[in-house]
Order: C-alpha cells, then sequence, then structure tokens
C-alpha cells in the first residue's frame, strides 16, 4: 500500500511560505511608511560640476582671447609675451561675475574656509594663489596652472525634522594647461 500523507504537506508548505512573505512585505511597507528618515539630495554636488566645466570653457576661451592679444605684444615664448598674457587673462577672469562667484562661494584652500579673505583681496587671490606664476615655457610650449582649491559644505536633508545624516562634502580641482603655437594658431592640452 502507498501512503499518501505526503501530498497534502507539500500544497500546505507552499500556503504557508506564500502567508510569511505576504506578512513580511506588510510588516515591510508599514515600516516605510511610519519611518521618519530624510535622503540628503546629491543636487548641490551636480551643480557644483556642471558649473566647474562652465567655467572650465570659459577659462578656455579666455586663455585662447589673452593669446591673441598677447600675441601683437611680443613673440610666443618671451617673457614679455607671457606676462601680457598673464595679465589679460587675470583681468578677464577677474571681470567675470560668474567665475568670481564660482570660485569665492564655498572656497577651501589647504584645509581652511577662505571666501570672505579671498573676496577682500581678489586681485592678490587670482594673482598669487588661483594664478601662480608658473613654468613660461621653453620657446615651444608653455605652462598654465591653475592651483589646487576646493568647495567645502555640508549637504543636509530637505525635511529637517526627520531623522537624517548631514554630509561633509569636500571638492577639489585644479588644471594644468600646455600651450603650444602651430603656424598662426595656439593650441591648448
Amino acid at each position: 500500500m502507498i501512503s499518501r500523507r505526503g501530498v497534502i504537506s507539500g500544497p500546505f508548505l507552499v500556503l504557508i511560505t506564500l502567508i510569511f512573505c505576504g506578512v513580511s512585505i506588510g510588516v515591510y511597507l508599514n515600516e516605510q511608511a511610519n519611518s521618519a528618515n530624510s535622503l540628503v539630495s546629491p543636487r548641490e554636488v551636480l551643480k557644483v560640476q556642471d558649473d566647474l566645466e562652465i567655467y572650465r570653457i570659459k577659462e578656455k576661451a579666455y586663455i585662447l582671447e589673452s593669446l591673441e592679444v598677447a600675441k601683437g605684444k611680443g613673440e610666443f615664448g618671451v617673457i614679455l609675451f607671457y606676462e601680457s598674457f598673464r595679465s589679460e587673462f587675470l583681468e578677464k577672469v577677474a571681470g567675470d561675475s560668474f567665475m568670481t562667484e564660482f570660485i569665492f562661494k564655498d572656497l577651501y584652500v589647504s584645509g581652511k574656509s577662505l571666501s570672505s579673505e579671498a573676496r577682500l583681496f581678489s586681485g592678490q587671490f587670482f594673482s598669487e594663489t588661483l594664478y601662480p606664476t608658473g613654468d613660461k615655457g621653453d620657446g615651444s610650449k608653455m605652462e598654465f596652472v591653475r592651483s589646487k582649491i576646493g568647495k567645502n559644505f555640508r549637504l543636509v536633508a530637505d525635511d529637517k525634522y526627520k531623522i537624517n545624516f548631514p554630509v561633509e562634502f569636500t571638492f577639489y580641482f585644479e588644471e594644468k594647461y600646455i600651450i603650444t603655437k602651430v603656424g598662426d594658431k595656439f593650441i591648448i592640452k
């Protein structure tokens, strides 16, 4: 004789498993609705990244414009050319409100917040700290460097009444341009 007691236990185990899964999902959904936490939005980080990209585009355009102006004042690779280029470039950057606001907002240099100090001495900050006098080149190429600076701020959740964990965010950036002259054109790498 064949025993048929095992026939009932199979569907019974499936039914119990489905009930426990349903209870688990119900408890999860109920707890999610009752939990009081709020997530930090990466919106500010993405905005800084986008603004940095715009800054780089403007910076390259100002470098090319300043090179064209300096071309009339001396031969490429000569100190007079470099100084003319540098002063023209610094004047353009300092006169651009987007670029100065981007640099000075939440400015962080060497572990210190320098927003207000840098605004007070903006000309000196641009010429000595942000764009220091670098390698003038050897006649065939010229280096132009933007020093390492950063942004530092706190990311907090939108809903401050719920549990949230603020995130301290520091974003460093720098750039090094190698400028060469090929024929009558300048190439920036």
